[in-house]
């Protein structure tokens, strides 16, 4: 619970800031990353961790079929982290060293994160993942007009 609260805070921060703040342009992910201590970046690892870990339980009492088979399998090597969040996190606060990168939401990044620590080419997802940021910010300009 006490995770589940900080990620709440994590998550939103940003947000608010951006309200609060007027921020015109797309929230800059990577300074926000680099502004958190090693605790905050880990306990935002071991958020989505816990996250992901109660959605797949409640997948397994829902539909044990779905996630036994084939499309389960899958799904879990998609969205489980598969490795500790401390290295994760230290993979994430090198990539958000590229300025490419700033705009990248941080559930992206620790993805691509995650993906490059198992040998994953992430050139694909980090594109992809900057492009979301870009859309992002022009849905939230246009709702603000």
């Amino acid at each position: 619970m006490r995770y589940t609260k900080f990620l709440l805070i994590v998550l939103l921060a940003p947000l608010a800031s951006t309200v609060l703040c007027g921020q015109t342009g797309p929230l800059n992910h990577a300074k926000y990353w680099q502004g958190l201590s090693t605790t905050a970046r880990q306990s935002y690892a071991e958020g989505i961790v816990d996250g992901v870990n109660r959605v797949w339980d409640a997948l397994l009492q829902q539909n044990w079929e779905f996630v036994s088979g084939e499309k389960g399998e899958a799904l879990r090597k998609k969205v489980f982290p598969m490795l500790a969040p401390e290295p994760i996190t230290e993979v994430m606060t090198d990539l958000y060293k590229d300025p490419a990168n700033q705009f990248v939401q941080p559930a992206a990044m620790f993805y691509a994160a995650r993906d490059k620590l198992l040998g994953i080419d992430i050139t694909v997802a980090l594109r992809e993942a900057r492009a979301a940021a870009i859309r992002s910010h022009e849905l939230n300009q246009q709702i603000r007009k």
